[in-house]
């Protein structure tokens, strides 16, 4: 009887399928080229059936462009705000590989160059005393772009640079080391660490756009003790399929406050916009 019963619902099933209007079959596979989560998918299925009529179903370009549309809305970006204090203390997480480091490069060029906003006074503080030349690189980065970078290595050192901007600086961006999200000891040590920046100062969570859903997914929640107010999207240039990272934040609740494009400093960053995600969506640019 049991055997029976499953055999009903896989032909149930399979009819099912069979009966899906050929529009969604289609809207279905670039979702899915696009990587877009299964539940994401399975969302938009259901928005299709809900909202267009079986006559417009006919019309292929029509539905892709609505479900688009529909994907621009999912996306949440973060509102470019003022500071409420002075200084913004900016903090970027995240694992390794992910590009922190260049992120914050690119950070402070915007400000203190004033390619974005007006010129900020700028500081850098790096915790990543561990890598092998990841404080030469970003004290570099400072030089040339005139903006000091000092090393803190403990509890104690951090709060007091953090004490000493507190008067004459805008923005200090803090580039931390590099955690597996998996190593729950470490990530714990460093947010004790980072504690010494005060309960006014930001978290931003770096991951790149070519991590597949999944470990989107998990970085996301075990990075979720830091309280980030945002997620910074690194690599985008590296993909045409950025369905992964829409899944992911649109199914997390999680905003976007800033891009990466490339590796040049400061040229590739850009504040988040809807359109550069949709710009990286394959078949959807094709739709008029």
């Amino acid at each position: 009887k049991a055997v029976n019963e499953i055999k009903i619902r896989l032909d149930e099933g399979t009819s099912q399928q069979e009966g899906k209007h050929e529009t969604i079959n289609r809207v279905e596979k670039i979702l899915m080229k696009n990587d877009f989560s299964f539940s994401f998918i399975g969302m938009m299925s259901e928005k299709i059936k809900k909202n267009i009529s079986l006559d417009d179903l006919d019309n292929f370009n029509y539905v892709l462009k609505k479900v688009r549309e529909w994907i621009r809305e999912l996306i949440y970006i973060l509102p470019d705000k003022t500071p409420l204090t002075t200084p913004r203390i900016f903090i970027l997480v995240g694992p390794t590989g992910v590009g922190k480091t260049t992120t914050i490069a690119k950070l402070a060029a915007i400000n203190a160059l004033g390619i974005q906003t007006k010129p900020l006074s700028v500081r850098i503080i790096t915790i990543d005393n561990y890598r092998i030349g990841a404080r030469k690189q970003i004290e570099t980065y400072g030089e040339i772009m005139s903006v000091p970078v000092v090393s803190a290595e403990n509890f104690d050192q951090l709060r007091k640079y953090i004490a000493l901007y507190s008067e004459d600086v805008d923005l200090v961006l803090i580039d931390t080391i590099g955690k597996s999200p998996h190593d729950y000891k470490k990530l714990a040590e460093m947010k004790e660490l980072l504690d010494a920046c005060g309960t006014t100062s930001e978290f931003h969570l770096a991951i790149s756009a070519i991590t597949k859903v999944s470990d989107i997914f998990e970085i996301m929640q075990q990075f979720e003790s830091f309280k980030y107010s945002s997620v910074v999207v690194t690599k985008l240039d590296e993909t045409c399929h950025a369905g992964n990272i829409i899944s992911a934040l649109y199914e997390a609740r999680k905003p976007v406050s800033y891009i990466t494009t490339g590796q040049n400093v400061p040229y590739d960053i850009k504040y988040a916009t809807e359109e550069l995600f949709l710009e990286h969506l394959g078949e959807f640019n094709t739709v008029k």
